[in-house]
Order: C-alpha cells, then sequence, then structure tokens
C-alpha cells in the first residue's frame, strides 16, 4: 500500500470534515496535522502506515483505521473454527451485597451462593467485593480488602 494514498486519504477525510461541520454551523473544526495523524496511527496499533488499507479521520475526532487483509486480526473463521458464543458475566454480589435479582435471573438462588462462597474458602457475602457468574455458572470471587 502507498504510504502516500493513506495520508491522502486522511487529509480527505479531514476536508469532508471541515465542509461537514461548516454547513452545521459548528465554529471549532477539530484539525489534524500529520505529526497527530501518525500518533492517532500509533495508537491503534499501526507503526507501519503500509499495513493501513484506509484511515478515515471520523466527526467526533476519531481515527478509523482499515488494515491491509494481510495485517487484519485473525479471526476464528480463518481458521475454520466455530467457537461457542460467550456471555457476559453477570455480577451476583457487589461491595459485599447479594444482587439477588440477578441472581434469579441466572435461575440461581441465595442458598447455592453460599455454598459456592464457602467452597472458595468465604463466610459470607460481606468478605466478597466482587463476586461474577457466567453462563454455566461458574462462580468468580474477589475478596474486599
Amino acid at each position: 500500500m502507498d504510504v502516500w494514498k493513506v495520508i491522502l486519504t486522511a487529509l480527505l477525510s479531514a476536508v469532508e470534515l471541515f465542509i461537514l461541520a461548516k454547513l452545521m454551523g459548528h465554529k471549532q473544526i477539530a484539525q489534524l496535522d500529520l505529526s497527530e495523524f501518525l500518533m492517532m496511527c500509533r495508537q491503534e496499533g499501526y507503526f507501519n502506515l503500509n499495513d493501513i488499507q484506509t484511515a478515515i479521520f471520523e466527526y467526533n475526532g476519531m481515527l478509523t483505521i482499515l488494515p491491509v487483509s494481510k495485517k487484519r486480526p485473525v479471526n476464528p473463521a480463518d481458521l475454520n473454527l466455530a467457537p461457542q458464543q460467550e456471555y457476559i458475566c453477570v455480577e451476583v454480589i457487589m461491595d459485599g451485597r447479594i444482587m439477588g435479582e440477578n441472581l434469579s435471573r441466572m435461575g440461581l438462588n441465595e442458598k447455592w451462593l453460599q455454598k459456592q462462597i464457602e467452597a472458595q474458602g468465604y463466610q459470607s457475602a460481606k468478605e466478597v467485593y466482587l463476586g461474577i457468574c457466567d453462563d454455566t455458572h461458574t462462580l468468580t470471587l474477589f475478596r474486599a480488602e
């Protein structure tokens, strides 16, 4: 990829932003100079401009980068893998307090939670700063200090 093409794309994006901001009546316009552009690329993990297909300076001041195909992160589909979907952990204890509604949503109860707490060497939820539970009902506890 030609470095100048990437720089030109970024600068054209900045011009588009300027025109859009003028049309919308904004008084302050974000400006991007070359050193800021290079810094933003590095912050996104791109130290070599040849690894960038397209760089867009967004209206909100962020830089969006599309890497060249050979430099994009590998994903499971690239390796013909089909991993199971992961789900967000649910807080069941926060600051020593049991989050009963969250337990109920997971189909669990305080009796189950107390058994898990004791199995991990605690006596009560009051000793726990944060307790999170995943979709397989694995409980992870973080001690209150």
